[in-house]
């Protein structure tokens, strides 16, 4: 965290971008007190919303870099990207809800169980996908990025989240569906990345 924080005071020294500082603080200081204390947000129901909020401030930390500051496209586009920020923060946390229950974290599956934790994974990661599908009508990007391709790529998250609704819920099947829901946002990562570099990179 120090190191990060460092490389920030001197980028912003150095470039006047203080956006870049802001966003790399936050971020460090959500990341330790994650668990740490005196937070330790995990322990008081608020390990999800810190860590889709993270979905925003990566993401905002490199646009800042290349533009200056956080403007009203980032900010349009962190909202589908924090929504999938909450289906891997409530996916890892699935397989671990007897050791969290004994440990004392109160996080969303040790509230509501399994089943409905993974009713929240499919309306975040439908409602990105929806999401992503109405930037399209925005003129705030490049036209040449295409929404719905993007939109159509995220449905390899949304897809995987219905199927792990159904199962037979013992400890193995939860585990499976969960490395499947992992490895469905690794790729959908991975296809996103491709795209975008394809279109904003090629001449």
């Amino acid at each position: 965290m120090a190191a990060s924080i460092t490389l920030s005071i001197i980028y912003t020294i150095t470039l006047r971008n203080p956006s870049v500082l802001l966003l790399t603080v936050s971020g460090s200081l959500l990341g330790w007190f994650y668990s740490a204390p005196p937070l330790r947000l995990s322990y008081r129901g608020l390990g999800e919303p810190a860590t889709a909020i993270t979905g925003f401030i990566f993401p905002a930390m490199g646009y800042s870099v290349m533009a200056g500051g956080p403007d009203i496209r980032i900010l349009l586009f962190s909202v589908p990207i924090m929504l999938l920020q909450l289906v891997f923060i409530i996916n890892v946390e699935i397989p671990d809800l007897r050791e969290d229950l004994l440990g004392g974290k109160m996080t969303l599956p040790v509230h509501l169980g399994v089943r409905d934790s993974r009713r929240i994974m499919i309306l975040a990661s439908a409602t990105a996908t929806v999401m992503l599908a109405l930037l399209s009508l925005s003129e705030s990007f490049s036209p040449g990025i295409n929404f719905l391709v993007i939109a159509a790529l995220s449905l390899t998250v949304t897809i995987p989240c219905i199927h792990s609704l159904y199962g037979s819920g013992d400890r193995e099947d939860v585990a499976s569906k969960s490395e499947l829901v992992m490895n469905s946002l690794i790729v959908f990562g991975m296809l996103d990345l491709i795209y975008l570099t394809t279109v904003l990179v090629t001449p």
